[in-house]
């Protein structure tokens, strides 16, 4: 059996988000909240010289599971190599 939900937000307030606001509300560095505004699946908007997100907009985005995508990640530093990595002492 499926279900449909659909999600409804009622509020007299419309509330925008910048790169600086997300960036202090998560605790993300800019430069990776930045990242983020980029991605062509985030509902990010220009206004004027500055991105923004709507707060439901980013409710929504961050209520559904995002995967990345392969070949994104590549190079030095990702947590594949990371894992693979074992100590010497331990074979």
């Amino acid at each position: 059996m499926e279900t449909n939900i659909t999600r409804q937000y009622i509020s007299s307030e419309v509330r925008f988000y910048t790169i600086a606001d997300l960036a202090k509300m998560l605790g993300w560095g800019e430069p990776t909240v930045q990242k983020l505004f980029n991605d062509p699946k985030f509902p990010a908007a220009d206004f004027g010289k500055q991105k923004v997100v709507e707060a439901h907009a980013l409710i929504d985005y961050f209520s559904t599971r995002h995967s990345k995508e392969s070949g994104r990640c590549s190079g030095g530093g990702s947590t594949e190599m990371a894992w693979t990595y074992q100590h010497p002492y331990h074979t």
